[in-house]
């Protein structure tokens, strides 16, 4: 982890300064490595600084940037930035996650607000059924003890910067309940879909913990901007002979579409998350209803906010 002390440079801020030391007699050079104030970075060899560089984003652009990680077991921290393509924009940010087979827990935070509900194309709606705890996804076949090796010991903490894990110097312990843990049998899911809600301008990041126990791990992660779903017409009465649309719900496909130029909005289908709002804030609530739709309308059933069957209407 990036650690904070009292330094001492010969001049008057980093860029000018030659040299850093422990001391305030400047008399006790600094380790190598590199310094940063918060703007620019330098590497410090044999007491000598080299030539300054600009510090890098910590944070990701959202929207047409795909994580692709391989590594041991870890804790890898990402943060998107949200303003890249629209600043203040508010909307549903749409999360894509593929933990490649190897399992893998997911949450994000955004808000204050802990997310760790997906669902996918194949069997749905996944989920810890601890608020706040991660969801562990991948193949059941490579289950190596998620929850029978808890807790996981000494697990390092990766900051994500660019693309690539940076280690922080943290060790943490990994409690994985049986509650905690989703995984599916062959055949698997290429891609499991999270909706965040963001309804004001501020905060304009997320931050999305990726989390690995397994000896070796990779994992696929995208973030879109925000973006404002779009509605499709349905009826609180189910009863398919005589629908009264006079409502609007709004879908989050379950498969993943192009973040930057979302499609299939509007158009729900099977393991679709369904809203109220073209936020992606209040879910649909639990219950039947009917779908206008072409070129039969469809009788629904929502379970958790995901469409659960759809039986077109005769």
């Amino acid at each position: 982890m990036a650690t904070t002390v009292n330094y001492y440079l010969n001049g008057p801020d980093l860029a000018s300064a030659t040299a850093i030391f422990t001391d305030s007699e400047l008399t006790i050079c600094a380790p190598d490595g590199f310094y940063s104030d918060g703007v620019i970075s330098r590497e410090l060899v044999g007491c000598v600084l080299q030539p300054e560089v600009a510090c890098p984003s910590c944070e990701e652009p959202c929207c047409d940037n795909i994580i692709n990680i391989t590594a041991g077991e870890g804790v890898f921290l990402n943060t998107f930035d949200l303003d890249t393509v629209s600043v203040g924009a508010t909307g549903a940010i749409i999360v894509y996650f593929d933990p490649a087979s190897i399992p893998d827990g997911i949450r994000a935070t955004y808000n204050g607000a802990v997310y760790n509900e997906v669902t996918n194309a194949l069997d749905g709606y996944k989920a810890s059924i601890t608020a706040g705890n991660p969801t562990y996804l991948g193949d059941s076949a490579f289950d190596c003890g998620l929850v029978l090796g808890s807790p996981h010991l000494g697990v390092d903490e990766y900051k994500v910067v660019n693309g690539v894990p940076i280690a922080t110097g943290n060790t943490l312990t990994v409690n994985i309940a049986l509650g905690d843990v989703a995984l599916k049998a062959a055949p698997f899911p290429d891609w499991y879909v999270m909706v965040i809600p963001k309804t004001t301008a501020a905060p304009s990041t997320v931050d999305i913990e990726i989390t690995g126990v397994c000896p070796t791990t990779g994992w696929h992660l995208e973030v879109g901007c925000p973006v404002k779903l779009v509605g499709a017409q349905y009826s609180r009465v189910d009863d398919c002979s005589d629908p009264s649309f006079t409502a609007t719900l709004y879908n989050v496909p379950c498969v993943k579409i192009d973040p930057c130029n979302p499609t299939l909005l509007g158009v729900p289908s099977l393991y679709d998350w369904v809203f109220k709002d073209e936020n992606g804030q209040v879910k649909l609530e639990d219950d039947s209803y009917i779908l206008e739709a072409t070129p039969d309308n469809q009788q629904i059933e929502v379970l958790d906010g995901v469409i659960v069957s759809m039986t077109p209407c005769p």
